[in-house]
């Protein structure tokens, strides 16, 4: 077998995901990590938020990482 070279990740690396289910009935459910965001544009040109963002620097979203032990360095958890 070929030995592969292994690849480092740099340490500010991250991911998001941002996922719709669309029901059979037209029922639309939205789930985010990160800073995806997720947008429904009508033809009118309306838009709607379906997500919210999960950045460290929302105070919401910084104190629900550091309840759940976390913490954020220079910007990352």
């Amino acid at each position: 077998m070929e030995k592969k070279e292994c690849k480092t990740v740099p340490f500010n690396a991250g991911c998001t995901a941002c996922v719709i289910l669309v029901t059979a009935d037209n029922v639309a459910y939205c789930s985010n990590s990160g800073d995806s965001r997720a947008i429904l544009v009508n033809k009118a040109g309306k838009v709607t938020e379906l997500s919210h963002d999960h950045k460290p620097d929302d105070i919401g979203e910084m104190q629900r990482i550091k309840a759940a032990g976390g913490f954020v360095d220079d910007g990352r958890v």
